[in-house]
C-alpha cells in the first residue's frame, strides 16, 4: 500500500492528524511539503532527538544549549531553510537508565 493510499486509509476511518514523532536530523521536509496538499490528513512534525543510538554525529555532541537551540530554531523559524515548523519536542530512551546525552536533551 502507497503512503497516500494509507493516509487516505487512516482519514476515511475518522482521523485527522498525522504527529511524526521521527525528528531524525536528516528529514525530508520536502516529501512532506509535496504529501501533504494530497491527503485530508494534517501533519505535525516534531524537533528533538530520537534514541543516542539513532542520532548521529555531530548531534550526539550537543551540549544543552546547542539542544536549545535548535529545538528553538525549529519551532520559531522553521526545518532547515524549508520555513516549516516544527509543532512539538519529542526525545527519547530505551533503557531504564538514561545515558549522560539522554539526559542532556532531557533538560534541553
Amino acid at each position: 500500500m502507497q503512503h497516500l493510499d494509507m493516509l487516505d486509509a487512516v482519514a476515511a476511518c475518522g482521523a485527522r492528524t498525522l504527529v511524526d514523532v521521527g525528528p531524525l536530523p536528516e528529514r525530508n521536509v520536502a516529501w512532506y511539503l509535496e504529501l501533504a496538499p494530497q491527503v485530508d490528513v494534517q501533519i505535525v512534525l516534531s524537533t528533538g532527538f530520537y534514541l543516542e543510538a539513532r542520532t548521529p554525529e555531530p548531534f550526539r555532541s550537543f551540549d544543552e544549549g546547542q539542544c536549545v537551540e535548535r529545538f528553538r530554531r525549529e519551532l520559531a523559524e522553521g526545518i532547515g531553510d524549508s520555513g516549516v515548523r516544527a509543532s512539538l519536542i519529542k526525545a527519547a530512551s530505551n533503557k531504564a537508565e538514561l545515558t549522560d546525552w539522554e539526559r542532556t536533551v532531557l533538560r534541553a
